[in-house]
């Protein structure tokens, strides 16, 4: 498991730094205080991410016949380490820096998985993603004082990538975090479905840069603080534990596990800018 772990952890390193980090110039090592960037989209992000590192760290120790209190260990430390190997990356970019609300959010997403197994024996909150790229507009955006234009198609691009895997794992606006809870062993209601949860996500829009949305493209500056402001949106929906889901076939019950990550499309309830809305199918 040693060998594999470190082939993983080397081939993953590699790949991230080749997809991310290759296009910036690096430098000497320096923190950098983003907790308020993004709306806290990227901390939710980071909770998510350690979370499900963790989760199938310690489902791959456990496989491997390892006891549950040196699973839970293996599972966080892999998953830790897999985070901060980011944040390293970002202390040594000149485009970011060390962010001790990353590694803060990091150890939040490890201790909630490692907390629930070790005094629950089980996940009653389950931290899970949806995400569906969406296709930004072309019209022309008139930079201040005019002479020149952009578009949000092309500042998405510059911020997110242009590849809709890039965007999947980059943009803010089409991200969505949520905590599915288990509602049947929380309240032990009997009607109610074992693999049936209710989730409540967090999600952002109108982010088009870290701060504000506001930037520079040569010497033009484009502002659209006041046109396009950024706000949140809080979700109710429901939610499948396919973990709840169990079948005779080993293989059907790994894709299911590997399910689990995501929030399936379910009808939901927002609330925005001070509004209440309904979708029908929520991505």
């Amino acid at each position: 498991m040693a060998a594999l772990g470190v082939a993983t952890y080397s081939t993953a390193t590699v790949a991230l730094y080749n997809s991310w980090y290759r296009d910036y110039p690096m430098g000497d090592f320096r923190l950098f205080n983003d907790n308020r960037e993004w709306l806290q989209m990227d901390k939710a992000g980071h909770v998510f991410s350690s979370y499900f590192q963790t989760a199938y760290s310690c489902d791959v120790a456990r496989w491997t016949g390892l006891s549950k209190k040196h699973s839970l260990i293996t599972g966080a430390a892999i998953g830790l380490l897999s985070q901060t190997t980011i944040e390293v990356m970002d202390g040594f970019s000149t485009q970011w820096g060390f962010s001790i609300g990353d590694i803060s959010a990091n150890l939040a997403g490890a201790a909630l998985f490692v907390g629930q197994e070790w005094w629950l024996d089980q996940q009653i909150v389950f931290i899970k993603e949806s995400s569906l790229p969406v296709r930004y507009d072309k019209s022309h955006l008139n930079a201040v004082g005019g002479g020149a234009y952009s578009t949000l198609e092309r500042r998405a691009t510059e911020l997110f990538g242009p590849g809709l895997l890039e965007r999947a794992l980059k943009d803010y606006n089409v991200q969505t975090y949520w905590a599915s809870i288990d509602i049947k062993s929380l309240t032990h209601i009997k009607a109610w479905p074992s693999w049936l949860n209710i989730a409540l996500g967090l999600g952002a829009q109108n982010l088009y840069g870290g701060f504000e949305n506001k930037w520079t493209e040569g010497d033009a500056t484009y502002d659209l603080n006041s046109v396009m402001p950024r706000y949140r949106q809080y979700y109710l929906s429901l939610d499948i534990n396919w973990r709840k889901i169990r079948t005779k076939n080993h293989l059907v019950n790994g894709i299911f596990n590997g399910l689990n990550i995501f929030k399936m499309p379910a009808p939901a309830i927002e609330y925005s800018n001070k509004e209440w809305s309904f979708h029908l199918l929520f991505w």
